[in-house]
Formats: structure tokens, sequence, C-alpha cells
């Protein structure tokens, strides 16, 4: 039969937004100022998402447990628009000329 792969673990998924940046920062070479206004934008955005994952996470692990995944899904969405905003922050630090698609 087809091979399980474990699902990752929530908490793993805190640090994917760690290697995003290190892999954008790598990709449009940024050095100096715009490397550092990288690293900036992800200690906010991270200190926001994780305001909000210590503040809902009983909320949310209880939603899972009495099988309400709508609502932890729902209750988890604030940390998916935090990423977009630093997804969104990282590319104003890119002239549109420079920018690579994908």
């Amino acid at each position: 039969g087809p091979i399980d792969i474990p699902a990752r673990k929530k908490n793993d998924k805190a640090d994917d937004w760690d290697a995003f940046v290190r892999e954008f920062v790598a990709k449009y070479n940024l050095t100096g100022e715009r490397k550092d206004a990288a690293y900036q934008l992800l200690k906010h955005f991270k200190s926001l998402r994780d305001f909000h994952k210590d503040k809902y996470k009983k909320a949310i692990e209880k939603a899972k447990a009495a099988g309400e995944s709508e609502k932890a899904s729902k209750l988890e969405e604030p940390v998916e628009r935090i990423f977009k905003f630093l997804k969104r922050g990282l590319l104003r630090l890119i002239p549109p000329s420079e920018r690579k698609r994908g």
C-alpha cells in the first residue's frame, strides 16, 4: 500500500517561517538593510503569530478534540493571514523589476 507520511506537527509550521525568509533572502540576494528589514518583518509577524497561537491554543485544541474541525480552522485562520502579510512585506523590499516568478 501507499507509504504513510507522518503529518507534520503544527508547531513545525512555525519554523517554516524562518526557512521561508531565509530562502527569500537567498533567492533575491538581499544584503545589508534589505536583509535586516526582512528579518525584522519575520520577527514582527512571528510575534503576532505566536501571540495569536498562545491566546487561542486551548480553544483550538478543544475544538479539534470535539471534532469541530471547521471551528478549529476558523480559529487558526488569522495565522494564515499573518503569513500573507509577512510575504507582502517581503515583496515590498524587492523592486518589481527584480521580482522572480514563483
